[in-house]
């Protein structure tokens, strides 16, 4: 399956699959989401590093090409990182760490380079 979701529901419709440009403005928008909120037992970052993950799976596993991540996507996650004001020093330094491991990832990545953003 070269489809950017892991399930199949056999609607054949592939102009309702998603595509890089849609992981990221998801990440983006978690990225955006102030450190006090907490949806599903999650901080904001966390749920911004999942569907990182979620996307390399499906790019690396399932060979989703339109699912590749770059930096944008990354970068995002770092900046969801970032945002953690009010927050404890033990969960300022788990949200560090995530930005640092998502930070050499990317530097490591054959299909993604750090950039300015």
């Amino acid at each position: 399956d070269n489809t950017c979701t892991s399930n199949n529901n056999n609607n054949n419709s592939k102009d309702l699959e998603p595509d890089a440009v849609m992981y990221n403005v998801v990440i983006d928008a978690w990225a955006k989401v102030t450190s006090t909120a907490k949806t599903s037992g999650r901080l904001p970052y966390e749920s911004a590093r999942k569907i990182l993950d979620r996307q390399i799976d499906l790019h690396e596993r399932h060979g989703a090409a339109k699912c590749r991540p770059d930096a944008y996507g990354y970068t995002s996650v770092i900046k969801a990182c970032d945002n953690m004001s009010g927050r404890s020093k033990r969960q300022r330094e788990k949200a560090f760490r995530v930005a640092e491991t998502t930070f050499l990832e990317l530097c490591s990545s054959d299909h993604a380079a750090p950039n300015h953003v």
